[in-house]
């Protein structure tokens, strides 16, 4: 299941298990959400990377998996969604010196009149059916959202 982006970095597996479950797993670095509304994905733009991406962000000390999901969507999106669900576990080889990382994956739907807000970080936000062309989009994300949509 192995996939490379345009920067060498590899999305290794995703791996569906149970919240209750991520004890056995080394610690987690990061988690992302994959964000439906109807047919489309939320993304955001993130000014840093120069590319569209799911929101998510860094696990703060002491902050669970979900609190860091959803401090990340408010943060960089507006979003407050009334519920996540806990899609698995990502296993990464990041950087040129491909560490390896694990990060959550979560899910939400929102609804169709949620308003999407620009944050400091993130240039801009957009719903999007991951078929029309956007710029440059993180493939890994895409394919991360894809998954999601056919769970």
């Amino acid at each position: 299941m192995e996939e490379i982006d345009q920067h060498g970095n590899k999305l290794i597996s995703l791996t569906r298990c149970g919240l209750d479950e991520l004890a056995g797993v080394a610690p987690l670095t990061h988690s992302l959400v994959v964000c439906q509304r109807g047919d489309e994905v939320l993304f955001v733009f993130n000014n840093w990377r120069q590319c569209w991406e799911l929101p998510g962000g860094v696990i703060e000390s002491g902050e669970t998996p979900e609190a860091c999901a959803r401090r990340e969507l408010l943060e960089e999106s507006g979003q407050t969604p009334a519920s996540l669900e806990f899609v698995g576990v990502m296993a990464w080889r990041l950087g040129k010196e491909q560490r390896l990382e694990y990060g959550a994956l979560f899910s939400c739907l929102l609804e169709a009149d949620a308003k999407v807000i620009d944050s400091e970080e993130i240039g801009a936000t957009r719903f999007w059916n991951l078929h029309d062309d956007i710029g440059i989009v993180s493939q890994l994300d895409v394919s991360l959202a894809k998954r999601v949509l056919t769970l």
